[in-house]
């Protein structure tokens, strides 16, 4: 018989693992990056492609925090 899923030692294993602060900072610089460039295509950009691009950076905006809320969750190194 298939062993059952195990969600509380598999959310112990996950805080075993510190937020590194250089993949923070990286992760974070390289999404501001991306972001000033996503910026500057939705001034030219029409249609479609003017949604499209909204939509991408409003989701960039929620992920660059995602290290910041992870190293909160599971500590930093």
């Amino acid at each position: 018989m298939a062993e059952k899923f195990n969600d509380s030692e598999w959310r112990r294993q996950l805080t075993e693992a510190p937020m590194d602060k250089g993949f923070k900072k990286e992760f974070e610089r390289n999404c501001t990056i991306l972001l000033r460039h996503l910026e500057h295509e939705a001034k030219t950009a029409k249609g479609a492609d003017k949604s499209t691009i909204s939509k991408m950076i409003q989701t960039l905006r929620t992920v660059k925090g995602y290290p910041d809320l992870m190293g909160k969750m599971f500590g930093e190194q």
